[in-house]
């Protein structure tokens, strides 16, 4: 999608990067590599995003490991392609978190 004046100014005043266009898909500031489809205006930042436009059972990406969601037997809503994906990036963003009260101490 193309992107307003007032939108690639803002982004070129926070982040110093200049982009007149973003995904169709997710969103994202594309640069100079774009993905389409034959004979639509529609572009995309990957092949993944591509894709999951193109298929007839619009699911998404998985935010864990980036394959493509297939609804069939699960939730509209869903952000993972099964348990196990869930599972693995609730451990892995546990371990990012760090508590604000939370003080270091040096061991002596």
């Amino acid at each position: 999608m193309q992107l307003s004046e007032a939108q690639t100014r803002t982004l070129y005043w926070k982040h110093r990067i200049f982009s007149r266009e973003a995904c169709d898909g997710c969103g994202c500031v594309l640069g100079l590599i774009k993905f389409a489809l034959a004979n639509k205006s529609e572009v995309f930042c990957s092949r993944k995003c591509r894709d999951a436009a193109a298929t007839d059972d619009p699911g998404g990406i998985c935010k864990n490991c980036g394959a493509l969601l297939r609804l069939k037997g699960r939730a509209s809503t869903s952000i993972f392609c099964g348990d196990p994906c869930a599972k693995q990036f609730m451990r892995f963003s546990r371990k990012l978190r760090v508590r604000k009260n939370s003080k270091v101490e040096a061991r002596a």
